[in-house]
């Protein structure tokens, strides 16, 4: 998972995945000298570079969980109805949003950074007038991205948002007693119930 003896970075496995989804804070897109866009996983006591991009191991981490990256991104996009940077959650408490990373070099990656909701410690605003924020994680790693302090709480709470609703879907098809299934209440006032205590959770001030 780590570099190899040369120094170059090593290729992507089903492990190198679920650990990620044990310990992982951000997907981090690198570029590399002669080698072009990488990947640096930031874990709460580690990192790691890997030989692929953003994407592909995102595709990875969502095989492991036997999940469909484009599908799943697909419904979440329908569920807050949001198009663009749509968090997605992989378990029950790790949802990953996306945001672009400013880098001082000619050529840009193409991924995105990749961040677990519950993984940010603090955010300042270190360049309002160029919307610069600088991200710090629990483990002290930071970020500077090219987004308002308040759009990133707002990628926060959507994120939060995605997490509930994943809850939600997980007990309706895994509780015998869930009210759906028994005819308890009828399904439309459940889900206009569940929109509205999403809303609230969507626009609570942080």
């Amino acid at each position: 998972m780590e570099h190899d003896r040369n120094g170059k970075p090593t290729n992507i496995t089903s492990d190198v995945a679920r650990q990620f989804l044990v310990k992982g804070l951000a997907i981090e897109p690198i570029l590399m000298q002669g080698v072009g866009e990488m990947t640096r996983l930031i874990l709460h006591d580690e990192q790691h570079v890997i030989s692929c991009t953003t994407q592909r191991f995102l595709h990875q981490l969502c095989q492991t969980l036997f999940f469909d990256l484009k599908s799943l991104q697909e419904k979440v996009q329908k569920t807050i109805d949001k198009k663009q940077l749509v968090p997605i959650p992989l378990t029950f408490r790790f949802v990953m949003f996306p945001l672009r990373v400013v880098n001082k070099q000619k050529v840009k990656t193409r991924g995105f950074l990749w961040i677990a909701h519950r993984s940010i410690k603090q955010i300042i605003a270190v360049n309002p007038k160029m919307h610069l924020s600088e991200i710090t994680l629990t483990n002290g790693h930071t970020f500077i991205v090219p987004y308002t302090s308040s759009f990133i709480n707002q990628q926060i709470r959507d994120s939060y948002l995605v997490e509930y609703f994943f809850h939600e879907a997980h007990s309706m098809f895994s509780s015998p007693y869930s009210p759906t299934i028994s005819g308890q209440l009828p399904k439309e006032a459940i889900h206009d119930q569940l929109l509205r205590i999403a809303e609230e959770i969507r626009n609570y001030p942080i």
